[in-house]
């Protein structure tokens, strides 16, 4: 049976966005678990997913927790589970989780996907934030598989500034920026 992790940074990201990827895999046969902040908490998750991690990271990308112990929390579950995927979302996670696994990817079948549901970096950003995001998304592009973009812009932007080679970049429309 293959298996497939999702992660966000908040539960309300699963439940909101998630749950029906969740239904097509399992529907597939896949087991299909699901990892955030406080998601033992949210029965939709318990029901729609087949367990359920908790981790310990903050919606604020400088705070220090976010890279002081849930990378190796992160890399413990995916090895004891053995995931054949595991599919990040939101920048906080997406970042964290592709820091935490870039090694075993190597190491293994793993296969990891981030799908950007917007970048840090952004035309309405300043200078330097926008330059510190980007290089970290660079950083962290080569510690995936595939990048997800659900918007021109930032398909554009993954594009121009070569954050993933191109063949590993998936443009799927699911919302514009006015």
């Amino acid at each position: 049976m293959k298996k497939l992790l999702l992660v966000a940074t908040v539960s309300e990201t699963i439940r909101g966005f998630l749950i029906p990827w969740a239904e097509h895999y399992r529907a597939q046969g896949w087991k299909v678990d699901a990892m955030a902040l406080d998601i033992s908490t949210c029965s939709a998750c318990i029901d729609a997913f087949d367990r359920v991690w908790d981790i310990q990271w903050s919606r604020n990308p400088l705070n220090p927790l976010n890279l002081v112990s849930a990378p190796r929390h992160i890399r413990q579950i995916v090895q004891q589970q053995d995931y054949d995927l595991v599919h990040v979302h939101t920048p906080v996670a997406a970042f964290v989780s592709r820091y935490a696994l870039r090694r075993l990817r190597r190491q293994s079948a793993l296969k990891v996907l981030y799908t950007a549901h917007g970048f840090h970096f952004h035309r309405e950003g300043s200078t330097l934030r926008n330059q510190i995001f980007l290089t970290l998304e660079k950083w962290a592009g080569r510690w995936c598989d595939r990048l997800i973009v659900i918007n021109q812009e930032d398909r554009d932007a993954a594009l121009k500034h070569q954050i993933v080679p191109s063949q590993h970049l998936h443009y799927i429309p699911g919302m514009a920026w006015t």
